[in-house]
C-alpha cells in the first residue's frame, strides 16, 4: 500500500523568506566587496624595487625561460598574508604577450615556513624570484611589468 503524501508546494512558503534570503546574499556580497577594497587601497603601502628580469638556460635541458627577481616591502601599518603579484610580461614592442601570477606571501597550513616567517610585517622587506616556463620565446628581455593585484590583511594580532 502506498501512501499518498501531497507535494511540496513552493507558492506555501512565505515570499519573505526569498526576501530574507536575497537580502542576506546582497549584504555578504557587501561585506567581502568592502574588505576588498579595504586590501586593495593598501597597495599603496607596498613597493616593488630592484626587479631584474632575464633569461634563464637549464644547463641540463637547455630549456630557456623568464626568471623575475626583486624586492617587496611593507611600508605600512598592517601585517599580511597574502599579496599577489601579476607579471605582464612584453614584447618588443612593448605588447603583453604573456600574464603569470605569483605570490611573494601566502600564508597557508600546507607551508613549511614556521608561522612567524610566513607573514609579510610593517617595515619588512622580501626577496622575490619567479620563474616563468610558459612564457613565449617573443618576450623581450627585461619587458615585465608587475602589479599588486591581491592583498589580504592579516585579522591576527
Amino acid at each position: 500500500m502506498k501512501a499518498h503524501l501531497p507535494p511540496p508546494s513552493s507558492s506555501r512558503r512565505k515570499p519573505w523568506i526569498s526576501l530574507l534570503l536575497l537580502l542576506v546574499s546582497l549584504l555578504a556580497g557587501a561585506c567581502s566587496q568592502k574588505l576588498d577594497e579595504e586590501t586593495l587601497s593598501y597597495r599603496k603601502f607596498l613597493a616593488i624595487s630592484q626587479v631584474n628580469a632575464y633569461y634563464n638556460t637549464e644547463p641540463q635541458t637547455r630549456k630557456k625561460y623568464p626568471i623575475v627577481k626583486g624586492s617587496l616591502t611593507n611600508m605600512g601599518s598592517h601585517k599580511l598574508e597574502v599579496v599577489e603579484l601579476t607579471l605582464n610580461f612584453k614584447d618588443n614592442l612593448g605588447n603583453v604577450i604573456f600574464v603569470d601570477h605569483g605570490f611573494p606571501v601566502f600564508i597557508s597550513s600546507y607551508s613549511t615556513t614556521p608561522v612567524g616567517q610566513q607573514y609579510l610585517f610593517p617595515g619588512q622587506r622580501i626577496s622575490f624570484a619567479f620563474k616563468s616556463v610558459s612564457c613565449p620565446p617573443t618576450w623581450q628581455q627585461g619587458r615585465v611589468e608587475i602589479e599588486i593585484t591581491k592583498v589580504v590583511i592579516s585579522r591576527n594580532s
